[in-house]
């Protein structure tokens, strides 16, 4: 079976982090693996991923840096260590809902022209109203399989296809803390592929 790796970018935000984890954890039944980068969080979170590594919940990979290297650099050091045929960049901030994976990678290899693929959103123009993130998930569940092409994907979560890294390479690291990397990243795939 395929698989993927998730890679989470973490500095500091304890409560956002575990519920991302946690979401993950129970909405995911396709293969995968965590990959963590912590940017030199504060005791308290470094000490919550470390736990992560001896929790038989997930194969997860640690890498502590010292300091914040900043959101593409640690999305690059992910990539790097990443040897799954798919690949998420996800906030920690980002909370998973049930089969999201599952989702976008059946998207995605019916659709085999799509290299990077986003979720739906709650904060991409969609408003769930006063429902719960699951409830709305369910909802959307109606559109299953239906995509819409955009300019770009944005940051919060989007899967990749290894080909597409093969191809063009890591992040450009000149936009540094983050911000329009990822519009980089598509424009970049648009023309190479």
């Amino acid at each position: 079976m395929k698989s993927c790796d998730i890679i989470i970018p973490v500095w500091n935000q304890l409560a956002a982090t575990r519920e991302c984890v946690n979401s993950i954890k129970k909405h995911t039944r396709y293969l995968y693996r965590l990959i963590i980068i912590d940017n030199g969080s504060e005791e308290g979170v470094s000490g919550y991923l470390k736990g992560l590594k001896d929790d038989t919940a997930a194969e997860t990979i640690l890498v502590r840096n010292d300091r914040n290297l900043g959101f593409v650099k640690a999305v690059n050091e992910g990539i790097a260590l990443s040897d799954r045929p798919y690949i998420v960049v996800m906030n920690n901030d980002t909370i998973a809902t049930d089969g999201w994976l599952e989702e976008m990678v059946r998207v995605m290899e019916e659709n085999p022209a799509i290299g990077i693929l986003n979720p739906s959103s709650n904060t991409s123009g969609q408003y769930p109203g006063n429902k719960s993130i699951d409830d709305y998930a369910a909802e959307l569940k109606n559109f299953s399989g239906q995509i819409q092409e955009l300019y770009s994907c944005r940051g919060f979560c989007f899967l990749l296809k290894r080909e597409v890294v093969e191809k063009i390479g890591l992040f450009d690291e000149i936009f540094d803390m983050g911000y329009f990397e990822e519009t980089d990243y598509c424009v970049r795939a648009q023309k190479a592929l």
